[in-house]
This record gives structure tokens, sequence and C-alpha cells, in this order.
């Protein structure tokens, strides 16, 4: 019930483009039927309160909609997309240009033109909070679960998730998926990930998220405070796919093969600063493979550098204990 909720609210905090969410206690000819959660609709009412517009095309992604370029004909992509808006007209045009430009433009000429076809900003923003949650079941995997709303003032396209109840790796993946991945299948990461702009701010959204909204302080607290307000209501549903310990137990650790959403939130963390120590240094600690032990003590360089008022030191131990990091400034205190 949390997941959702909790990925949801980080998007709208971070002013990444994608629906609200609630809790709704509902009731059938007055028999209690459960706690669902109530996810705001993208549609005009949503376009007009995000956008302050809804006059443009509003295209959801249906099945394997990777954005791959498939020819001149719109009926080629209707197994893809379906159009929201404007379903009368039926021009897909906007779309097709997009898709024919983002997959024959040369690499040297890509962000010049893609950044007027495609607010790349808030692009990268939730391609970095959907890897950070391990969204799985959106457009880093499957190729689904987004919406691509052409913004008529601007005349390029927004990216607004969609339907995030997978999120913290629900579909039973662990923490370790990687933050860049050479073998991207899907054309618009693919093509991003080449471009040196395009990926240094993709970095640059992970290692921000990672000093403010996903952070355990922020997370745990909202955890806890939302877990205490709708536990009585969702206990006491008796159609729930899982049991009450479960229910309770999933909140720290583990159930079944889906990931506890603290332990979740600890392992991912971990795991991203690695990789983004790995990207920094060009070093991977020498694991010995049995059970992900390092072969040797591991610190890594600060990060940010400069940085006010945070910065972190990542070490790797052959074993679990005590440690004392000692910090001077420049001039030896």
């Amino acid at each position: 019930m949390l997941r959702e909720k909790l990925f949801l609210d980080f998007l709208y905090d971070q002013g990444i483009p994608a629906p609200r969410a609630n809790f709704a206690r509902v009731f059938l000819d007055d028999k209690y039927w459960g706690l669902y959660t109530l996810v705001e609709h993208v549609d005009k009412t949503f376009l007009q309160n995000r956008f302050a517009e809804n006059e443009g095309n509003l295209y959801k992604a249906e099945k394997l909609a990777n954005l791959t370029w498939k020819g001149n004909e719109q009926e080629s992509y209707y197994e893809n997309f379906a159009l929201k808006t404007n379903e009368k007209e039926n021009n897909w045009q906007d779309l097709l240009h997009f898709m024919e430009r983002l997959n024959t433009l040369p690499d040297e000429h890509l962000k010049d033109s893609l950044d007027l076809l495609l607010n790349t900003n808030n692009f990268i923003r939730g391609w970095a909070a959907n890897n950070l949650f391990v969204n799985l079941d959106s457009y880093l995997s499957s190729a689904t679960n987004y919406y691509l709303y052409h913004f008529l003032p601007e005349k390029r396209f927004e990216w607004i998730i969609w339907d995030v109840n997978l999120a913290f790796a629900a579909r039973g993946r662990g923490p370790e998926l990687e933050i860049l991945d050479d073998s991207a299948r899907h054309p618009l990461i693919a093509r991003m990930q080449r471009n040196e702009f395009y990926k240094s701010e993709y970095i640059k959204n992970i290692r921000e998220f990672l000093t403010s909204g996903f952070t355990e302080d922020s997370l745990f607290t909202r955890i806890d405070l939302l877990a205490g307000i709708i536990q009585e209501d969702y206990l006491a549903d008796t159609l729930k796919m899982y049991t009450n310990e479960q229910i309770i137990a999933s909140i720290d650790r583990p159930v079944e093969n889906v990931p506890g959403l603290k332990s979740f939130i600890r392992e991912r963390r971990e795991n991203v600063f690695l990789q983004l120590n790995s990207l920094t240094t060009g070093i991977v600690p020498e694991m010995t493979g049995k059970h992900n032990v390092p072969a040797q003590i591991t610190l890594y360089p600060n990060y940010p550098n400069p940085f006010n008022p945070v910065t972190y030191l990542n070490f790797y131990l052959k074993h679990s204990s005590s440690v004392q990091i000692d910090i001077f400034n420049s001039r030896g205190q």
C-alpha cells in the first residue's frame, strides 16, 4: 500500500510530472470492502493543473512503447500507444516526428534537436528517480506506464510517470540495479547515455536525490507516519493478499521475494554509492565472491567535492569492525 504513495509523493516533491495519490476506505452497501490507493487520473484536468494548458495530444504508453522507429504510418504504433485527447482528429504526426528524430539523428546533433522535442530535464529527473526506486515496470524495462503530452506553448513533449505500484523493487528484483546500462534496449535512454551532457545531468540528479529525498531520514520518517495512519484500516481488510504478520514485517524486511521498504532503501543507497564511487575513481573493490565481501579495505574520495553542507565518505571492510576516520582541513585542523 505504501510503495506507490511514497514514490508519487517523492516525484511530486521533486517537481517531476506524475499523479498524486492518497488512501480511501471503501464501503459497498455499508460493508467495509477494504483500504485502497486513490491515484489521480492523467486527463485534461491533470494537464490543466500541471501545465496550465490541455489542448495538445496526450499519448498513453500501452505495450512495449520503447519509442523505436517503425516508419511513417501511425497505425504501426497503435499497439504501443493510445491517444487520449483529440481522438476525433487522430493526428499522430507530432509523436512520429519525435520518434523519427530520436532514432535517426547523428549523435553529434542529438542534443540540439532533442531539447526542442522533449523536456529533457524532466525526463532525466524521472529516469533517475525510476532507477533509484528500482521501478522496472516503466520505460526502464517494460517500456510502459508513462504518458507523453505534447505541450503546445513550447511545441515539445512532457514525460509523465504513471502506475508505480511496483516501485521499491516489488517485482522481486533486489537493490543492485545498474544506474548506467550499456545494454539499454530503449533508444531514448540508450542514446542519452552516449551523450556526455545528458549522462552527466543524469548522474547529477542521482547524487542530488541521494542527499535530498532518497535518504533514510526522510523516507523512514514518511514510512512510519503513513504506516501509522493506515495500519488499523489495512489490517482490518479481510480481502488483502497478505497476512497481518507479513504486512507488518514488510516495513523493514523482505516478504517472500519482495524487499522490505526500509531494508531496500538501506541496501539501494549502499549499492548506488558504490556505483557512483566506481564512476568517480574508476575503481571497484575486488570481491572475494563469498557473500560479496571486499578482498581489501577500500576508502573512497568524498563526494560531492566541494560541498556545502553535506558530503559522503564510503569505505569497505574485509569484516565488520570498529572504525575511526580522522578528517583534516587544509590547515591541518
